[in-house]
């Protein structure tokens, strides 16, 4: 189980380790097609580090196409209990990717690598059902409240950086919305051509679904 978090003024004692994305670094976002502008930032209030509250958006992101698209595509395919190895062919159309550039160094607290200064286990990112190994869903009213009391202890600070749950060692990233300022998208999004998606079903261990589409 996911401890919940100490209070704010506990919280700001902690001397945290901080990730840093300077300026001119890039990242990847893997966002729906239905969304022109890949600098979405969602306040639904159901995702890993959410707002509970809905007052911030959050935008997940990724250093690699790989991580960026797995914290997506795959992300659904789990939720909705498909936990097979099989993709649709419409899970890969139904979104592209976006390079977004970094304008200013941000800072990152650090849940990849530095969660146990926090009182953390990995489990922020993921948890392990000891029975058969797959992957579980986090409860995520946890790891949002956690997300509401970093953006509240560090008004700086630009977001979480965290493992992807279904992308192995990749790290992601959730931008709180008070660093839209600091991004820039300059280019065309990319469609998830055959090339992409087959070096991404490799690397994650899935597979094409050859009757679903």
């Amino acid at each position: 189980m996911i401890p919940p978090p100490p209070p704010v003024a506990r919280l700001k004692q902690v001397r945290s380790k901080l990730l840093e994305l300077p300026a001119g670094e890039t990242f990847w976002r893997c966002n729906g097609t239905g969304h022109p502008d890949p600098l979405n930032f969602g306040k639904k209030a159901c995702n890993r580090f959410d707002d509970p509250q809905m007052r911030y958006g959050v935008m997940y992101a990724s250093f690699s196409q790989r991580g960026a698209m797995a914290e997506t595509i795959l992300h659904n395919q789990l939720d909705t209990g498909n936990a097979d190895m099989f993709v649709p062919q419409s899970r890969f159309d139904a979104y592209w990717l976006a390079e977004i550039t970094v304008l200013k160094t941000l800072h990152f607290i650090d849940f990849a690598e530095d969660h146990t200064r926090f009182g953390l286990s990995a489990a922020i990112s993921f948890e392990v059902d000891p029975n058969n190994g797959k992957p579980n869903w986090t409860p995520y009213q946890t790891t949002m409240s956690w997300s509401e009391a970093i953006a509240t202890a560090w008004p700086d600070v630009a977001g979480i950086a965290y493992r992807a749950r279904h992308a192995g060692t990749a790290i992601s990233l959730a931008f709180f919305e008070r660093s839209k300022p600091h991004l820039a998208f300059r280019a065309k999004q990319l469609p998830i051509n055959d090339t992409i998606r087959d070096y991404f079903l490799d690397a994650t261990g899935h597979t094409l679904d050859p009757v679903k589409q």
